[in-house]
């Protein structure tokens, strides 16, 4: 395709807010020359993801940046744009249908509906699910390899193109690169897309050159006209986010990058996330490879932070299916490779962290140490046995999938260990263990009213045909961000 015409127009095109990951929300403005370079960086992007013979599947939500510029990529270089119903992509059996009844080409996805995704076609086999795709983007969250080996191994025996994607709400997409293999353990984030300019800078403030493979860490600026214009009524803070280095503008982003032997960029955590324990200075990312590498088939995600109530304590939360693996033996391995006061001091085991709602790792809704157990939240005094045949049957799924002995048919799923990703499993569960006409389920209305009570209404409503009256659904206040999940 030929080079889009450039944009000169500097005037505001947008607003959109940051998720709020590492701070308070920011209202970002973008211009319309901003807006325009990343759509070139994208249509011109050497992989040739975004053709005019290419079908995308929107599914980012209008939460992200990446919302724009999924509807705009395809209609710009003549391709076509497939929208899915809403809530769609929280469905799997339906996301799946669309990817062949569509024939989509193109998807951009974040990390949650990966694992899904890999989950379904493992349990379903139903590689026909794959038979039009040829290109599958991962971005948000930084991705772990142990989350992507098995999804990554199918796609490409289908020769299906497997690529990765960094950016910000203040400079959308500024670097991707195809996927090929894990040899070093890690996921790259790529090199620079077209119109865009990245440079890692060292504590010292000089620059890291990419021939320089020594696994020096610095700080990740980016530089280019996609740049955003300003934090809307913040002019302290938007000055605080740009610097001038070789007479050029480059944005700070916080991340913390090296290069690897193919001289891509690979992620290696935040400044805001690195801490001190007794004096010392603590990339946490290295403890986090180090207690994966313990046992990559059971564990297959890990978070190290501080302990909120004692700065002299590390916490490590693990991901792994086997709540009861034993962690005085992960604890006995960081011993043997890491620095004493790396070790964690406390290690607790989750089945998932919990997500915002654009997917990405909530820290502050991460369990306090002294929690081992969210099972006296399911249990409170307010315990409501379920009586009747379906709600039975739901109270053994819930159990099931939120990993609880018992839980009160009032208790919301929220509150006790659920999210968003915990849900689409419910949901399919749901589909499986009645016999329902899912197109009178409404996902939505189950997210909002989201007890096992409530659902038991809905679903025998369901079964008989009929409209559910909001006068019959107990109070609720489940998260309307949860449906925003990508």
């Amino acid at each position: 395709m030929e080079e889009l015409p450039d944009c000169k127009e500097h005037g505001d095109a947008l607003i959109i807010c940051t998720s709020g990951t590492t701070g308070r929300h920011k209202a970002v403005v973008h211009s319309f020359r901003s807006l325009s370079t990343s759509v070139c960086a994208f249509s011109q992007w050497d992989l040739g993801v975004y053709t005019n013979k290419d079908q995308v599947l929107q599914v980012a939500a209008c939460s992200w940046i990446l919302h724009m510029s999924e509807i705009m990529l395809p209609l710009v270089v003549g391709g076509a744009l497939v929208l899915l119903r809403p809530n769609g992509h929280l469905d799997i059996d339906y996301f799946s249908q669309t990817l062949m009844q569509q024939q989509v080409t193109t998807i951009t996805i974040g990390p949650g509906i990966i694992r899904t995704l890999a989950t379904y076609l493992e349990n379903t086999q139903r590689l026909a699910t794959l038979e039009f795709l040829r290109n599958v983007i991962t971005t948000g969250e930084a991705v772990k390899p142990q989350q992507l080996i098995n999804l990554v191994s199918v796609l490409q025996s289908f020769d299906i193109k497997v690529c990765t994607q960094y950016g910000m709400t203040e400079c959308n997409a500024a670097l991707g690169c195809r996927l090929l293999n894990f040899d070093d353990g890690f996921v790259p984030m790529g090199h620079a897309l077209p119109g865009y300019r990245c440079l890692l800078i060292d504590k010292q403030g000089y620059i890291i050159h990419n021939t320089n493979r020594s696994t020096e860490i610095g700080q990740l600026h980016i530089g280019g006209s996609a740049l955003f214009n300003r934090y809307f009524n913040d002019p302290e803070r938007t000055n605080n986010m740009f610097v001038i280095i070789d007479n050029q503008v480059y944005m700070k982003t916080g991340d913390l990058a090296r290069y690897n032997e193919r001289g891509e960029l690979v992620h290696a955590g935040r400044i805001d996330f690195q801490v001190k324990v007794h004096g010392q200075r603590v990339e946490t990312t290295e403890i986090e490879n180090t207690i994966i590498t313990w046992s990559s088939d059971k564990i297959s995600n890990c978070l190290v932070t501080k302990a909120p109530q004692n700065d002299d304590f590390l916490v490590a939360y693990v991901v792994s299916n086997d709540l009861q693996i034993d962690t005085e033996e992960i604890r006995e391995h960081c011993r043997k490779y890491l620095r004493q006061y790396m070790v964690p001091s406390i290690f607790i085991v989750l089945e998932k962290l919990p997500l915002n709602a654009n997917g990405k790792i909530d820290r502050k809704n991460l369990p306090m140490p002294d929690f081992s157990s969210l099972a006296t939240i399911a249990n409170n005094h307010r315990y409501t046995e379920p009586m009747e045949k379906v709600e039975i049957l739901l109270h053994s799924l819930w159990c099931e999938i939120l990993g609880h002995s018992q839980i009160s048919t009032s208790a919301n799923f929220f509150s006790i260990g659920g999210h968003s990703l915990l849900f689409i499993q419910l949901y399919q569960g749901y589909k499986t263990t009645f016999d329902v006409d899912i197109s009178m389920l409404d996902i939505g209305e189950l997210f909002q009213h989201p007890t096992i009570a409530n659902h038991a209404h809905l679903i025998n409503q369901s079964k008989n045909g009929e409209h559910v009256s909001e006068q019959y659904l107990l109070p609720s206040r489940a998260m309307e961000g949860m449906l925003n999940l990508i």
